[in-house]
């Protein structure tokens, strides 16, 4: 259980905000931690119940108003009190031509989501608010990965902003009950208790997974740079609808999720390109086992390496069998954080690539039900960077 860090504590950084903290330190100017929702309105819209909505989930959400710095040569979390008003930038497209307001409303927002914050000053947020016309909006969000996740867009935030919005509109006082915990009050636990990085048995794990030579991904024709450039964008695409029943009718009769299924083709495809047996990926888990950490906003992701073994020329389910198996195992000993796990084995940092995987393959959770009129997309605005490269 967690509870209330002592009145007056600074609260530390927790175990993935460290991760974070320390490659920031490392980047220079990219902004490849900048991540992005955009959330669309259909129907009207009032600005100033809108602004509302905002300030009041940053009052709710401390992490929203943190900062960071250093103190005795730790880095620590810095909340600053609830602002009085929320810097909303506004921007009324109902002028242009029509056909040229969503190219313009991608713009302005690309353009935002590469400014980089600072974590000393802060804010770790900012806020666009595009009239694309009367009945249609978008609010464009950029916030920094060390005080924001996946779970805090989808579940979280749209979900509070929609509740509060039709509260406010409508005169009524806020429906959501008061946070009994705040992100440092969890950080704090983690860093106090001796259960924050799992165990023994854990570390036996990584360290035997992840003995021997971890052969980077080899482009054919793509060299990697000495140094990593984090240049990126985003490929949208979509599997049509005969595909996907299809994925779901084998991984059904297989017994292993979509997920496993997806993964498996997917280190196949890399094994066709690279030529390589060992194939290492990415995945994350939201870090929210403990139920009370639920309903806060924060960055509690924890990223998992997979080693897929494609010796031997297996079939797809042989080779679907080995993935679900490293699936398996590699969430039965997820506890502990990435961080730590470099440090157990005493990774050696390479300018050229990210610590121990370079791609990655998540999937976003599911939006709860909510009143009409709202949607979220996260990441439907590059920010010209690439987190794994």
């Amino acid at each position: 259980m967690i509870r209330p860090r002592p009145a007056g504590e600074p609260a530390p950084l927790s175990f993935a905000q460290e991760q974070v903290w320390l490659h920031e330190q490392m980047t220079g100017d990219i902004p490849f931690y900048n991540e992005t929702m955009t959330i669309s309105r259909r129907g009207p819209l009032d600005v100033a119940v809108l602004k509302r909505c905002l300030l009041e989930i940053i009052r709710r959400h401390e992490i929203w108003r943190t900062t960071f710095d250093v103190a005795d040569g730790q880095p620590v979390q810095i909340v600053h009190p609830v602002p009085q008003d929320f810097p909303l930038a506004i921007a009324d497209l109902r002028k242009l031509p029509e056909a040229e307001r969503n190219r313009e409303a991608a713009r302005l927002a690309t353009i935002d989501a590469r400014r980089r914050f600072d974590l000393t000053t802060g804010p770790l947020l900012r806020a666009l608010l595009v009239c694309i016309d009367d009945e249609q909006y978008r609010l464009f969000m950029t916030v920094h990965q060390i005080v924001f996740d996946a779970v805090t867009a989808y579940r979280v935030f749209l979900p509070e902003l929609a509740a509060l919005y039709e509260a406010f509109s409508s005169g009524k006082p806020s429906p959501l009950a008061e946070l009994q915990l705040q992100y440092g009050d969890f950080a704090y636990r983690q860093r106090t208790t001796s259960q924050a990085t799992g165990g023994p048995e854990h570390i036996a794990y990584w360290r035997e997974q992840l003995s021997g030579e971890l052969a980077p991904l080899a482009w054919p024709d793509r060299p990697r740079p000495a140094v990593a450039t984090h240049r990126g964008a985003i490929e949208r695409f979509s599997f049509p609808e005969s595909l996907l029943h299809s994925l779901r009718a084998l991984s059904q009769q297989e017994g292993v999720s979509s997920y496993v299924t997806l993964l498996t083709g997917f280190a196949a495809l890399l094994h066709r390109y690279t030529g390589q047996e060992s194939i290492v990926l990415g995945t994350f888990t939201a870090g929210r086992k403990l139920a009370e950490i639920e309903p806060l906003a924060g960055y509690f992701v924890n990223p998992l390496t997979l080693r897929v073994d494609v010796s031997g020329n297996p079939t797809f389910r042989e080779l679907q069998s080995r993935v679900q198996a490293v699936v398996l195992d590699a969430l039965a000993h997820d506890d502990l954080p990435f961080v730590e796990l470099l440090r157990e084995i005493q990774h050696r940092p390479d300018p050229s690539r990210n610590p121990l995987f370079q791609i990655a393959l998540s999937q976003q959770p599911r939006l709860p039900n909510l009143a009409a009129g709202w949607d979220l997309a996260t990441e439907e605005v590059s920010n010209g960077a690439a987190s794994w490269t």
